[in-house]
């Protein structure tokens, strides 16, 4: 008994240490208990249980035990998450008026224009002129445009478009486009075209707004007189948060080389300028005293925050840095992990819905691993050389971070750098380079020579580092794909990794945990198996008939429209080949029968008087193409557009060959 109370204190830490950590997951199960049971009213639980924890809490009562406290600490922040949810979900406008409402008045709050193409933005719809509801609570929206649409962020429009969900089309692989959104406040869509809106009014913004998009729109100017194309591109989404102008080629280099949380403004670029601050306000100290250069720096990383978009690990970073820092100045001892979980316990306070933004989830877990593991991983290769220390040590950071957000990424994205190690060792030397010049750009811009030589070097450290990139994605296999991980098995994996990992352990524990992983691994390798060499039909959601037939490492895709549409279809399948990889092929249809053969298989297509009719090896799947057909077969497929049982609308359909 003792010794599994022992135990216990090793894996839990106590309560005073880290209460935020325990208040944290209380108000995050609070969360997602209100999702999980939305019609429960949970109200009269709180104005019950919640007083009683007061006064215990007031009267400082001896008699109530450790146990009973933490147990009424625990429901009453379960259910402060779940009234807090609720209320966040709340609107003052149906559903049906949504869906029923083609005009509506609305702010643009948020708009990137591209040159070609649809171009993205985030409006508020204030009100629905033609049913005269105004509302009390704006509702954000998702929209796209055209090539010739005008409108800039501040502009109130009058729009007559039709409002649609957002919805997934569950196909297999596909990023959860729904809940991503979600968590933004978002849940309906629109497409603007010129022709269907007119400006109402030009609201002028505050002149603290006004102040923070004239510093963007000059460190933008900035940059693009000295940088161009892909460049440009990397240096806006590093320095600045914008990553508008990246292409798919880009994204995808630093994807596969497990880079791409460097173009995403983070912990890591906060911690860079923090220790570039933190340089340059030690040139000073005989002119500023130690506690107003932390407080000067500590406004410098908000600005900083708020000029590259306020995202929620711009947000988290400079939150727990500025803790940090003003903890360190009142000269009180303090719990990085416990630090941590404040910052993120007084984020979800104000936005409920970011413990599901992937980005929150990533960002926090990957600096929860850091203070978790760092110490213990570096002690793995003690050295006396500084420059093999330096990168050791940023390895281990690098290794610490991977070994907490691995199961996640797994789940999300489907794939595995397998060089992680290596491309982090490049970025360790590029990024900091890249940020502190680009820092220096635009305090030394106005000087020609100088202006124009940082300029030259900002280019070609961004050249050397995305050619790095692009050389370790090309290295063989640089990328594992085939990975379907459910998420009970990411727990799995989390918690042998913590308990592994861990600094104080005993050995029965390890070695417990560690066969435990063992298994959990080999049905991660036998699953990844399975797929790579899976022998299938995918059929997928989308209004042009899409199919494809995969045998182990072969797949040809058939796609019912024209040639020059195959981007779109690339598009489409880039998601499924990460969990069903393979070497494709494309074949264009093109509203024609088709008789081919794929290896062994026999493959034809016709036209019915219903829709179409696919025969593989014998096999016929009828697809249904209109709603007034009244007799269908059991194994008929209806397109997206049909409503009903095996109905493409909702996800893809899989069979085995």
């Amino acid at each position: 008994m003792k010794q599994a109370l022992e135990e216990t204190t090793l894996i839990l830490p106590p309560f005073y240490k880290q209460s935020f950590s325990y208040l944290f997951f209380f108000y995050s199960f609070g969360i997602l208990s209100y999702l999980s049971f939305p019609n429960y009213n949970l109200t009269p639980f709180i104005l019950f249980i919640f007083p009683i924890f007061l006064v215990n809490w007031a009267a400082n009562n001896k008699h109530l035990e450790r146990t009973t406290f933490i147990l009424l600490l625990a429901i009453s922040f379960l259910l402060i998450g779940n009234t807090s949810m609720g209320e966040f979900q709340k609107s003052n406008l149906s559903e049906q008026a949504i869906s029923n409402s083609e005009v509506f008045e609305a702010k643009i709050i948020e708009f990137q224009k591209k040159e070609q193409g649809w171009s993205k933005g985030i409006a508020s719809i204030t009100s629905f002129p033609k049913t005269g509801e105004a509302l009390k609570n704006p509702i954000k929206i998702l929209f796209f445009t055209d090539e010739k649409f005008k409108g800039e962020i501040d502009d109130i429009l009058l729009v007559n478009s039709s409002l649609s969900r957002i919805e997934n089309k569950n196909n297999p692989g596909e990023f959860d486009m729904k809940r991503y959104w979600q968590t933004k406040g978002i849940q309906h869509i629109s497409f603007i075209q010129f022709e269907n809106y007119q400006l109402v009014d030009k609201q002028k913004a505050s002149y603290f707004q006004q102040f923070i998009r004239g510093i963007q729109k000059t460190f933008n100017a900035i940059l693009e007189k000295h940088l161009q194309n892909g460049e440009l591109s990397i240096a806006k989404a590093l320095i600045l948060g914008d990553k508008s102008l990246l292409d798919s080629e880009t994204r995808n280099s630093f994807t596969a080389t497990g880079a791409m949380h460097v173009l995403a403004v983070s912990g890591l670029h906060i911690g860079l300028i923090l220790q570039l601050l933190l340089g340059v306000a030690k040139l000073f100290s005989r002119l500023i005293s130690k506690k107003i250069a932390v407080i000067v720096i500590v406004l410098l990383l908000w600005i900083y925050a708020l000029i590259t978009g306020f995202s929620p690990s711009v947000i988290r970073a400079v939150f727990m840095f500025s803790v940090l820092a003003l903890s360190q100045l009142s000269g009180r001892t303090y719990n990085p992990i416990n630090t941590l979980f404040f910052t993120a316990f007084v984020i979800l306070l104000f936005q409920p819905l970011y413990l599901f933004d992937v980005g929150f989830q990533l960002s926090y877990l990957a600096m929860l691993g850091i203070f978790l593991f760092y110490k213990k991983i570096e002690s793995w290769f003690p050295t006396k050389n500084k420059i093999l220390r330096y990168f050791w040590q940023g390895t281990a950071i690098g290794l610490a971070a991977q070994a907490m957000t691995t199961p996640l990424t797994l789940y999300y994205f489907h794939q595995f750098p397998n060089y992680f190690i290596l491309s982090n060792l490049g970025l360790m030397l590029f990024s900091g380079i890249i940020l502190g010049l680009g820092v220096f750009l635009f305090l030394l811009n106005f000087i020609p020579f100088i202006g124009q030589l940082n300029g030259l070097l900002l280019f070609i450290s961004i050249w050397l580092m995305f050619g790095f990139i692009q050389w370790v994605e090309k290295l063989p296999g640089s990328v594992a794909y085939g990975f379907t991980v459910p998420f009970s098995m990411v727990l799995i994996l989390s918690v042998c990794i913590y308990f592994l990992l861990k600094i104080q352990i005993t050995k029965r524990t390890w070695l417990a945990f560690g066969f435990l992983f063992f298994l959990a691994l080999s049905n991660l390798i036998y699953t990844r198996w399975d797929n790579l060499n899976s022998k299938h039909v995918c059929i997928f959601n989308n209004n042009d008939l899409v199919f494809t037939l995969k045998k182990g490492a072969q797949i040809v895709c058939f796609y019912d429209s024209e040639i020059n549409e195959k981007h779109k279809v690339e598009f489409m399948l880039a998601s499924y080949l990460k969990c069903y990889p393979g070497e494709i092929n494309y074949i264009s249809i093109n509203k024609k029968n088709i008789s081919a053969q794929f290896g062994s298989d026999k493959i034809k297509l016709t036209k019915t008087a219903s829709g179409k009719l696919l025969e593989i090896n014998g096999r016929e799947i009828p697809f249904i193409y209109s709603n007034k057909t009244i007799f269908t077969e059991k194994n008929s497929i209806k397109m997206p557009w049909i409503e009903g049982e095996r109905s493409l609308k909702n996800g893809s359909i899989l069979f085995d060959l």
